[in-house]
């Protein structure tokens, strides 16, 4: 029986061993050892033997995957030292280490093994199996686990109620009544009060408790509260009883009692006399070297001058050889130089000999031969010769440099003899060494006394990695406290669990973003790594049931009530409910009167990108607008610090872009990032950018139906975080048509609609500035160098930025014929487009219809609707081939590639012109309807092709595609709807104003024949007014059907 108990226990560490491995290697796959190059680095603490430096970034580090106390590499001009990162923050990162670089630190990197700290867990479980000594208690794990029966009740705990309200007293209730405790706090229920006021009931009961979380900040708090109610009224909290594991970062707990908890500095307090002792003595120490340095000054001389007369020596022997060498290559150049002359001048002889004097002598082709090796050998010894008066010039510098060495170690030891030297600096260094044995013994005890002080203490509080770090440290405890427990990976929360012997309480929010893992499709990884404790458990079942020993916390002290009730009906099942004290922390202008605000972006008609090889998106339209509200925020004294307002998105790339628009700005309190970056945290405003929009299909965030899915999660994280006002930034129009009639979002923002205030973007855009921000970057881009007004090629990594800049050029005309056309590139280009119509550029652009665009049939169909609400002139060929596009009346870009469908995966080039002529003639060619110009004008071929083309279908209205008849090759206007109207027309029939088609049967009125002549004679021969059989007028050649010229009235 017992060992098929083992067995079933021994199964969960060997799911975890297996599961943490397969984690690894996926870590590992997507490179282990990543890079932060970091500046403008202020020393901000030190303790005696930790030195804290925080530097300063723009970088968005929270969502990575580098965590507080990993261990780091920190390299300080090419030198490396041991670090430890402390916290990661609001644009800034705090590092550990034992070296002293001074005040300011202003340039450093951190490499970093971003597979460590899974790699560490990993062998800690794998010990336990190994039967090795491992503080892993399997029953307790099991317990946590809900698989062994545990008690579960509520008793009246040794604190009275309170400050806590009746939920959270529950809580407290519950930890002393059960031996496994589930608190649920959803956001702003003051969780970590509750956590604190636990561990407090604990602590008075004489009990030793371990309190962990995910972050060093999350810690701080627990701790910071812990020490405001005991400081004064607890006798023991002086003797170190609450300590703090690892590097404190919250200023109050640092400013206020890092005295008391923090372990090196409780333990110098507590060993006062022995720091005493150990200072004076460091002191003596001190008094000693000083004295002790003129002697070894002249000892360290004397020793210098052998050594200094013997490299003397050396560089004078090898200054010397270097001359000679120097000189024979000056011969030999020289030597060579004549045999080339001689083989020049016999090889002019040769060229001039007798028949007879060819055969028996030697020809041309030998001198030529001889030339060819002398001259290649002449090269090589003149590059050869180039470095030797560079090492000869340094070799004359370092014996300027020896020479006044040994003049000064002369001076210094002029008069003294070395051995009573010697004997005087070791009388110091004897000393010096006694009294360093004297510290050393003294450190031995201080660390005893940390050592106790550690061991009898009755609350230790670290993250939960530290706890599988230095396993040594975290022993024997009664109790222990996971706050944040949704935030840790399984493996972790089990390790910290099974150090419990009697309780173990967990407090975190199953309904917000779960932990971050690397192998999110591996079954195993996701089982036994990617899930919470929360889920391990099945909260979401657990509720029904209502337990004793798992509590909610339902008052809610951050958010304004109206975003409480979006949270909470649409998250929290309505069991939220707002507390009295919530108030607004500030005055706001009358742009935001609501505290539910969306801005409807969808008459901007706004685009939406997808980067190269990824997921994420970027909206341009959108990032202007967030960029102009965030403006006007801060010119309305808004943004006073990092707390007042935050920016947040689904989407990485968009708030790159978005941290790139307020950064031109210069809006740099504006915390913004990821909503993984966002939780835990709160800001007065916050405001969640929806970049999806034309251009791409949605994305899988947006579509979640169930509290349960990660895209509802990512929502309640960001829509939870604001205290007074939150701002959606949505394409309503786009939402409406792609989201499912049950998504979550759709009910979101119809209560949004009706219970807050709904802005037209254009309120926002008008705010200003105008100007577009440009496009995110990822990696470094090829750097293009290029003469505008040359001819050049380029391919799909190389024509990008030339190509857009000369659409930011355009003045006038922008004239697009591709071949094919993608929802996805149309996007791309159409910010840039909208911008260009905005500045009164024409653009049209001839594409192939949707289909005869093969697989990019619907994504064509997209495009061109997308173009058409830009105001793009759209018009469509069936027989197109070409790749062109006429930007003015001077640039033409032609080759294979499609700009408006291209993936930038192929080979495809083009070839830009600049020529005016050459432009003019390749637009006239492309014109189909002739009558369009006139011969005896001057008109810009460009300023033709800009214009439309195609006539709406005179039968249903819809657009034509121009085609080819088969006998002829003569355009004409065939409906795209096919199916449903097979409407033709010939490319100049239009409707006349009635509705009815113009009499094409007779001579327009008006109409008089002109006098013109045929332009294939060089001599005038005059060109007659006719009718082709469809009853159209033409001029055509007098001489046909010998000459069979002809051109439109």
């Amino acid at each position: 029986m017992e060992e098929k108990t083992e067995i079933k226990q021994n199964s969960i560490i060997s799911n975890f061993v297996q599961a943490l491995d397969e984690e690894l290697k996926s870590q590992r796959r997507r490179s282990t050892e990543e890079s932060i190059s970091l500046e403008n680095g202020e020393r901000t603490t030190s303790t005696s033997d930790k030195i804290i430096y925080t530097f300063f970034i723009e970088e968005d580090l929270k969502a990575t995957r580098l965590k507080d106390d990993t261990p780091v590499t920190l390299i300080v001009n090419e030198e490396e030292t041991f670090a430890t990162i402390v916290s990661i923050g609001d644009k800034k990162i705090v590092v550990s280490t034992d070296k002293d670089y001074g005040k300011r630190l202003p340039m450093a990197q951190i490499k970093f093994d971003s597979s460590y700290l899974t790699e560490r867990l990993k062998i800690r479980y794998e010990d336990k199996l190994n039967e090795k000594d491992s503080p892993i208690n399997i029953e307790t794990i099991e317990k946590s686990f809900f698989k062994k029966k545990t008690e579960a009740s509520q008793i009246k705990p040794n604190i009275d109620q309170g400050t806590l309200n009746k939920a959270q007293y529950n809580a407290v209730k519950a930890a002393h009544g059960s031996q496994i405790t589930f608190i649920w706090g959803p956001p702003g229920t003051g969780k970590t009060h509750c956590v604190s006021k636990i561990v407090e009931s604990f602590y008075l009961l004489k009990k030793r408790v371990l309190v962990v979380s995910n972050t060093n900040s999350a810690v701080d708090i627990v701790v910071k509260e812990l020490c405001v109610r005991l400081h004064k009224k607890d006798k023991d909290f002086d003797k170190g009883s609450v300590l703090r594991y690892g590097d404190i970062v919250n200023e109050t707990l640092k400013s206020k009692y890092a005295d008391y908890v923090n372990i090196d500095l409780a333990a110098e307090r507590l060993s006062k006399e022995l720091v005493e002792e150990k200072n004076i003595i460091l002191k003596e120490i001190e008094e000693l070297r000083l004295k002790a340095k003129p002697h070894l000054n002249i000892v360290t001389a004397f020793k210098n001058i052998d050594r200094l007369y013997n490299q003397n020596k050396k560089d004078i022997n090898k200054l010397e050889k270097l001359n000679i060498f120097l000189k024979d290559f000056t011969h030999n150049i020289n030597q060579i130089e004549k045999r080339i002359k001689n083989n020049k001048e016999n090889l002019e002889e040769s060229k001039n000999r007798s028949i007879i004097g060819k055969i028996f002598k030697k020809g041309p082709e030998y001198y030529e031969d001889r030339i060819l090796t002398n001259s290649s050998k002449l090269k090589e010894y003149k590059e050869n010769k180039k470095q030797y008066p560079k090492e000869i010039k340094e070799i004359e510098r370092k014996l300027g440099d020896v020479k006044k060495q040994i003049s000064r170690s002369e001076s210094l030891t002029k008069g003294k003899n070395l051995e009573a030297e010697e004997k005087k600096l070791k009388k110091h260094t004897d000393q010096i060494d006694i009294e360093d044995l004297k510290v050393q013994e003294i450190v031995k005890k201080i660390e005893q006394v940390k050592t106790e002080v550690l061991s009898n203490c009755r609350v230790l509080a670290a993250t939960s990695t530290k706890v599988y770090l230095k396993p040594e440290d975290f022993k024997n405890f009664d109790v222990v406290v996971v706050d944040e427990a949704s935030m840790l990976i399984l493996p972790n929360a089990a390790y910290v669990a099974s150090l419990s012997k009697d309780k173990v309480i967990f407090a975190g929010d199953f309904r917000q973003i779960p932990p971050i893992i690397s192998g999110e499709k591996i079954e195993i990884v996701k089982r036994w790594v990617g899930r919470s404790i929360f889920d391990e458990v099945k909260a979401e079942e657990i509720l029904e049931k209502k337990p004793k020993n798992f509590v909610t916390l339902t008052n809610q002290y951050r958010m304004h009530k109206k975003i409480c009730g979006i949270i909470n009906k649409h998250f929290y099942d309505g069991r939220l409910t707002t507390d009295d004290s919530v108030k607004p922390t500030k005055k706001y202008p009358k742009l935001l009167n609501d505290n539910l605000i969306l801005v409807n972006t969808a008459k901007a008609y706004p685009f939406v990108n997808m980067p190269k090889r990824s997921f994420s998106r970027y909206n341009i339209i959108h990032a202007l607008a967030v960029r102009n509200l965030c403006n006007f925020l801060n010119k309305n004294n808004i943004i006073t610090d990092t707390d007042s307002v935050g920016v947040t998105s689904f989407y990485r790339y968009q708030t790159l872009l978005i941290k790139d628009a307020l950064k031109e700005l210069s809006l740099t309190d504006i915390a913004c990032g990821t909503v993984h970056r966002f939780q835990g945290d709160q800001k007065n405003v916050i405001i969640f950018d929806i970049p999806d929009s034309h251009g791409a299909f949605p994305g899988k965030f947006i579509k979640a139906v169930t509290v349960a899915e990660d895209g509802a999660k990512i929502m309640n994280v960001a829509m939870s975080r604001p205290k007074d006002i939150l701002i959606i930034f949505a394409n309503l129009e786009f939402l409406n048509q792609n989201l499912k009639e049950n998504s979550i979002l759709r009910k979101i923002l119809v209560d949004i609609q009706n219970k807050g205030t709904t802005i037209d973007i254009n309120e926002i855009l008008n705010l200003g500035p105008f100007n577009l921000p440009k496009k995110p970057t990822h990696s470094v881009s090829p750097r293009v160098i290029f003469d505008e007004k040359n001819t050049g090629v380029f391919n799909t990594k190389t024509f990008e930025p030339i190509f857009e800049r000369d659409i930011e050029k355009a003045k006038k005309y922008i004239v697009i014929f591709s071949a094919f056309l993608t929802e996805k590139r149309s996007a791309y280009w159409g910010d840039l487009f909208r911008k260009k119509i905005s500045e009164g550029v024409k653009i049209r652009v001839v594409t192939k219809g949707p289909a005869s665009q093969s697989s990019f049939k619907d994504s064509a169909a997209k495009g061109i609707k997308h173009l058409h609400k830009l105001k793009v002139t759209v018009d469509l060929r069936r027989d197109i081939h070409q790749k062109m596009i006429f930007i003015d009346e001077d640039i033409l870009w032609f080759g294979s590639l499609n700009v408006l469908s291209y993936t930038g995966d192929t080979d495809e080039q083009l070839i830009r012109f600049f020529s005016k002529s050459f432009v003019n003639f390749t637009a006239k060619q492309q014109l189909y309807k002739l009558s369009r110009f006139d011969d005896k004008k001057k008109v810009s071929m460009v300023s033709l092709l800009s214009e439309r083309e195609n006539n709406k279908c005179l039968k249903c209205e819809s657009i034509t595609e121009v085609r080819f008849r088969r006998r002829d090759r003569v355009p004409f206007l065939a409906c795209i709807e096919e199916k449903t109207c097979k409407g033709t027309q010939d490319m100049t029939e239009t409707k006349s104003s009635s509705g009815k088609k113009k009499n094409s049967g007779k001579i327009d009125e008006g109409i008089e024949e002109e006098t013109r002549y045929c332009r294939e004679h060089k001599e005038k021969v005059l060109l007659k007014l006719r009718r082709n059989r469809w009853g159209k007028l033409f001029y055509g050649c007098s001489k046909y059907p010998k000459c069979k010229y002809a051109e439109n009235p």
